[in-house]
């Protein structure tokens, strides 16, 4: 089976806002049938890939979050040099 990523993509125009709900009753309300046991599997692949891209961003190793700390320091060692220059 084909990860969600090289499935065919769909023109943002031809897709609609879904509330969760909905998309539960849909899924409810169809036949048992081979369509629902592909539907199933795609979503457990999906949720799958935004868990693995949750634990990236989170990660602390990330470079996002290497990014912010380098950026913390530096914006702390300019308040110690405006905060001297107060002072003098």
């Amino acid at each position: 089976m084909a990860k969600v990523s090289e499935t065919k993509t769909i023109p943002r125009n031809q897709l609609e806002n879904l509330r969760k709900s909905e998309l539960v009753d849909m899924i409810i309300t169809m036949r048992d049938d081979e369509g629902t046991a592909n539907i199933t599997m795609k979503l457990s692949e999906v949720m799958e890939e935004l868990d693995n891209i949750k634990k990236l961003v989170v990660s602390p190793t990330s470079v996002i979050n290497k990014k912010m700390d380098a950026s913390e320091a530096k914006i702390d060692k300019q308040a110690d040099v405006i905060y001297k220059q107060q002072q003098e």
